[in-house]
């Protein structure tokens, strides 16, 4: 017998893209993704993955250190709440009087279309322009959000779509805030 007053709701799958949080002088897209995982356990959700992070094209001219995107693929009841909290972190954690066009990029559906991943494979190699990023958005009805020029969409688009046949870990760890634009001191 079922209970009267229990809800039955259906999470959803929500992948979420973003790229070019950093700059030059500082920040970091995955530091973002870090706190961002740190916060999303806490909002009940089901990481169905981990974090990737998807190192595009090194010849951009305009990209900052490893050219990387991050992507999380979650389970949630609330896709809505998660996107403004993303956006929110966004906002929080870009650089952006650095110069970073942060761009995040939502896809609700756990099958990734061939289209995200030609774009991904794209991005590999050739530079994709916003304004091809910003078709590709509209013509697949995606919610996204962007930050000065929106750069950041290129990547956000190619991290939910990338493939991964192949892959390795990598470990990264972060100075604490105090010792931001410190001289670093290693010991070997």
């Amino acid at each position: 017998m079922s209970d009267l007053n229990s809800k039955s709701v259906k999470n959803k799958i929500l992948n979420i893209g973003f790229d070019d949080t950093d700059s030059p002088k500082g920040m970091c897209t995955t530091y973002l993704a870090y706190r961002l995982v740190d916060s999303l356990k806490k909002e009940n959700v089901k990481f169905v993955d981990y974090p990737k992070l998807i190192r595009f094209n090194p010849n951009i001219p305009w990209k900052t250190r490893g050219n990387g995107a991050v992507s999380i693929k979650i389970e949630t009841e609330n896709p809505s709440k998660i996107k403004r909290k993303v956006i929110g972190f966004v906002k929080k954690f870009s650089d952006l009087k650095n110069g970073a066009n942060p761009g995040v990029v939502f896809f609700e559906n756990d099958s990734i279309p061939e289209e995200f991943v030609e774009f991904s494979k794209n991005a590999l190699w050739k530079l994709i322009s916003r304004k091809h990023a910003q078709e590709f958005i509209k013509k697949n009805n995606l919610d996204s959000f962007h930050i000065g020029n929106g750069q950041g969409l290129v990547g956000a688009i190619g991290a939910i779509g990338y493939r991964f046949n192949d892959h390795t870990f990598e470990l990264l760890s972060y100075r604490k805030k105090s010792q931001f634009g410190k001289k670093r001191k290693i010991l070997s």
